[in-house]
């Protein structure tokens, strides 16, 4: 697994840009169902990706599309960009369309 490091551009400063990984997901999710992943052995950093709108639980839980505009106690995110994990952490994900594409790319 490759570690996670964000590139300095030419005047010294921090960029967005980091180093393309090897271990990684591509999930092709159907509509509003729940698929779990796992973050595997020496994982320390994920990073999401998504052609549209989805959702991560970060408590074991089944993630779920919100039906209301509600106040929550759920550990769940819309579209979340780099989280820390550690190996053996679990994000259920779902979006609410079918045919939705996320990638959770792995660092350590």
């Amino acid at each position: 697994m490759i570690s996670l490091l964000i590139h300095g551009g030419a005047n010294g400063n921090a960029t967005d840009c980091i180093t393309p990984s090897d271990t990684f997901y591509e999930v092709k999710l159907a509509g509003s169902t729940n698929q779990q992943l796992t973050a595997p052995a020496s994982a320390e950093f994920v990073v999401f990706s998504g052609n549209g709108d989805f959702y991560v639980r970060y408590d074991g839980s089944a993630a779920t599309v919100p039906s209301s505009a509600t106040w929550t106690t759920g550990n769940q995110e819309l579209n979340p960009s780099g989280r820390k994990c550690e190996a053996g952490d679990t994000f259920d994900v779902i979006a609410p369309i079918g045919n939705t594409i996320i990638t959770a790319t792995f660092y350590s």
